[in-house]
């Protein structure tokens, strides 16, 4: 049963609820109660709908990354779809989800499972756009994406050097991921911290704030940005494209990770968002769980939720001798820990989920075990968030000091700082921004100062890649042709026409060439990464419709071997793509990756 948990000790959760505002909503005409602060998201959480079904008939616990729509009634009296984690309450609400009737066999397999309730069955295939108002192009001369410590800073820094700001941000409130790693030795506290950069922010008059507002796609110097706009009566909305002169890329870490898909099986929670559920809305699912990780920052939410009085069964980790204060603060209030094991599998039961390990060497004190808990959270390493980056232009390159994966190269207009770039320290974060400043002109400097950074937050994917079980992976994800990192800089790009495709699908934007239309934004450097690059007409052996940014791979070989190649247009019939030249030849069978991690076959019918 999910628990709402507002401080423990002297520090403060759910600091966007008001929890002297109750509400009261419906949806799909079944009334729930929530606080004024909560998503519906948050709500569904704290009413005890933790589960859906899955597009197969699966069950997967409900998470904020899921692509799950409500419909509302807008400021413009018509109904408007927008995600389940956007959409903030209010008192009032009449709310709607396309579901659809369980499966067969997802009934049988839940009746064998002895389960009394069904899940929240969504209507994936009518899951798959907004349906929002385009507002007017703003235009700002300097943007930030990201309002963690690093944006702030940023933010702070240019409006000093008389530049006008936006900061977007997009949740509902300033700070990022800083409270999740607490405080090193040297550091300011967190709490600080946010409290001085939040308090220059409100203070600079140059500078603009829209929380609530994610960065879709970027073109050129414009981004595509969704606004969620709040007053206390309702919820409004749009999309915008911002024009921008400089860009600031601070989007912090990756916390879906390469290993862990967005869809987890029920019961498997991923520890960075049942932290942020804990901070944000002062929820915690179940009242015992079991974590197991790879990273420091899982042992923090061991011991906040111990300090709770909620049962942590045992924290295990799959490395040998991990060296952290979380370690040590989450032993001192008497989580239970272990270490050099391996997580099997993990197998969803009717109330529990049952966790094989087996340890990393055997001997007779060391035998394969299973323990049962009422869920699973799973810590992994982080890696720089990049997806805007890449988008935008810039290339990530494996860094051979620390076996990293960076940004590297990208347009002079744009920068990227803090956690995105691969920093982890509250030091390195902050100076990356006085570097990057420096790179954009913005403090009237020609170049950046040489800063050394030690930040070792970051693993290489081949560390942990497979760490983790099969149920627990992410499809579709692997570095395929690791250590160059390729897939890597790929992974963003069919993000990009698809997006457009996504929110311009209701009809709105009638002055923008028509989809079809829209060319691939493969950067011109991409073409220094493919091995002697040369454009291929791909031919499709079944009637499936491709899309650009697909990845390419020879028919029949494992994806390890590496991507050949990318589909980087599509004008009808005619299908161009960006390919290995010493592989691809005229008549070669060529797989093509589908979103589920499936394969369609195609052949190369000529070389361009």
């Amino acid at each position: 049963m999910a628990k709402r948990i507002q401080k423990i000790g002297k520090q403060k959760f759910a600091h966007l609820i008001d929890f002297d505002r109750p509400i009261e909503f419906t949806l799909n005409q079944r009334k729930f109660s929530a606080f004024f602060g909560d998503t519906l998201y948050s709500a569904l959480v704290a009413n005890n709908i933790t589960e859906v079904s899955g597009p197969y008939g699966e069950s997967l616990s409900l998470n904020k990354s899921m692509p799950i729509f409500a419909r509302y009634q807008a400021s413009s009296s018509k109904q408007a779809k927008i995600l389940i984690a956007d959409l903030v309450l209010h008192d009032g609400d009449a709310l709607e989800i396309d579901v659809a009737p369980l499966g067969f066999w997802a009934r049988i397999l839940r009746f064998f499972r002895g389960k009394k309730h069904p899940p929240l069955a969504i209507n994936w295939n009518q899951n798959e756009h907004f349906d929002l108002q385009h507002a007017n192009s703003l235009t700002q001369k300097t943007v930030v994406v990201g309002g963690g410590i690093s944006g702030m800073k940023a933010a702070i820094e240019a409006a000093q050097a008389n530049h006008d700001v936006l900061l977007l941000e997009k949740d509902q409130m300033l700070g990022g991921i800083c409270a999740y790693y607490g405080k090193a030795a040297d550091e300011t506290d967190p709490d600080e911290l946010l409290s001085t950069l939040v308090n220059q922010v409100e203070t600079q008059s140059r500078i603009r704030v829209f929380t609530g507002s994610k960065a879709l796609d970027i073109r050129d110097k414009s981004l595509l940005v969704q606004h969620s706009l709040f007053h206390d009566s309702g919820q409004r909305t749009e999309l915008s494209w911002v024009n921008f002169d400089h860009l600031i890329i601070a989007t912090g870490g990756d916390h879906h990770g390469f290993t862990l898909d967005n869809h987890l099986p029920h019961r498997v929670l991923d520890s960075k968002e049942a932290f942020h559920d804990l901070w944000a809305y002062g929820l915690v699912r179940f009242e015992q769980n079991l974590i197991y990780t790879l990273e420091n920052g899982a042992y923090r939410l061991a011991m906040h939720l111990k300090e709770a009085g909620l049962d942590v069964v045992k924290a295990f980790d799959g490395r040998n001798s991990p060296n952290s204060r979380h370690i040590e603060f989450a032993k001192a209030v008497g989580v239970k820990l272990g270490f050099a094991v391996r997580l099997q599998s993990a197998a969803p039961l009717s109330d529990k989920v049952q966790s094989h390990f087996n340890p990393t060497h055997y001997d007779a004190q060391h035998q394969q075990f299973q323990i049962e808990a009422q869920a699973l959270m799973i810590g992994y390493p982080p890696q720089p968030d990049n997806n805007l980056w890449v988008k935008a232009g810039g290339s990530c390159a494996i860094d051979s000091r620390s076996d990293r994966i960076l940004p590297d190269a990208g347009p002079a207009h744009i920068a990227i700082v803090g956690t995105a770039a691969g920093y982890s320290s509250q030091y390195d974060c902050l100076t990356s921004v006085t570097e990057a400043l420096s790179q954009l002109g913005l403090r009237g400097l020609s170049h950046g100062a040489a800063q050394v950074h030690n930040s070792q937050v970051y693993e290489s994917p081949a560390a942990y890649r497979q760490a983790l079980p099969q149920i627990a992976s992410r499809r579709n994800s692997m570095f395929y042709d690791y250590p160059e990192a390729t897939n890597y800089f790929l992974r963003a790009l069919p993000l990009t026409d698809q997006t457009l495709r996504q929110y311009f699908a209701n009809g709105y934007y009638e002055d923008v060439q028509t989809l079809p239309e829209l060319s691939s934004q493969i950067p011109a450097h991409f073409k220094d990464m493919i091995a002697n690059g040369q454009q291929a007409e791909i031919r499709p052996k079944n009637e499936e419709r491709l899309r650009a940014g697909q990845m390419l791979f020879v028919a029949g070989q494992e994806k390890t071997i590496g991507v050949i190649g990318v589909i980087t247009q599509i004008d009808g019939d005619n299908i161009l793509a960006y390919c290995n030249g010493d592989i691809a030849t005229e008549g070669l069978n060529i797989s093509v990756e589908r979103r589920n991690g499936q394969m369609s076959p195609a052949h190369i019918n000529a070389i361009v």
